[in-house]
């Protein structure tokens, strides 16, 4: 399972201009409404996540098993979502990708997108050009399209944090005595989607959506009641992803 290295430095960027100006978000061609609009069929590749707790000294720790099953829950938010959009969307599991020859290309997509999105939401990206951005994929998602039949791949990728209670109290002392209190938010978490042109492998539209002091806990040992918990918070972030997305939906 590769896990992005790069989510923490965007959750870093996000949580920086979502304190100041109202940002632009979304990357985007300058005529993706009029691609996507041609088009119906969408797989989703497996969903990325990562998820950390950081301590007093600044150490993180990962949450492996919790990540997996995140993983599910944001999959699981995500395919009707874009069935109620209009789309005739299929999940590519990791096993799948393998046994229908396709594990290599996901994992080469994979890398590359990794890169070419932690360009588009780095803190020297030019907002001017959000709305004609020149990404593309093709060797990696033309093998992926024909296989699965599908015009259109979306990538999905969720990142959290939540620092410790000793954390969060080292940073309050630390206030007390200094006057300054610059431990930022206890938590955050980030989820960013991207829709994939497969016949051309153009990036056609991506967005993120960050939600600070709100992080799944992990620590209810009712899994039902953290599932809601969590499927609630995965739904507020992805709404407030596709709010500017445009699907046939101008005349």
């Amino acid at each position: 399972m590769i896990k992005m290295s790069f989510k923490n430095k965007l959750l870093a960027v996000v949580l920086l201009v979502f304190t100041s100006c109202a940002p632009i978000t979304t990357r985007q061609t300058s005529d993706y409404k009029e691609v996507i609009a041609k088009y119906n069929t969408m797989v989703l590749l497996p969903v990325e996540v990562e998820i950390n707790s950081v301590d007093a000294g600044g150490k993180t720790k990962r949450f492996y098993d919790y990540e997996y099953h995140l993983e599910s829950l944001v999959k699981d938010n995500v395919i009707p979502e874009m069935r109620l959009k209009g789309f005739q969307i299929s999940f590519l599991s990791r096993k799948d990708a393998h046994d229908r020859g396709v594990y290599n290309d996901v994992l080469q997509l994979r890398q590359k997108y990794n890169e070419e999105i932690k360009a588009l939401h780095s803190a020297q990206f030019k907002e001017k050009n959000a709305s004609s951005i020149d990404v593309n994929f093709g060797q990696y998602v033309a093998h992926i399209g024909e296989v699965e039949n599908a015009d259109l791949i979306m990538m999905v990728d969720f990142s959290g944090y939540a620092r410790t209670s000793g954390a969060v109290a080292l940073s309050f002392l630390t206030g007390m005595v200094t006057g300054v209190y610059s431990g930022g938010p206890s938590a955050g978490s980030t989820i960013l989607i991207s829709i994939i042109d497969a016949k051309t492998g153009k990036l056609l539209w991506n967005n993120t959506a960050h939600e600070a002091d709100a992080f799944f806990t992990s620590s209810s040992n009712n899994r039902a009641k953290q599932d809601k918990i969590d499927n609630k918070m995965i739904d507020l972030l992805m709404k407030r992803v596709f709010k500017p997305f445009c699907y046939r939906c101008e005349k």
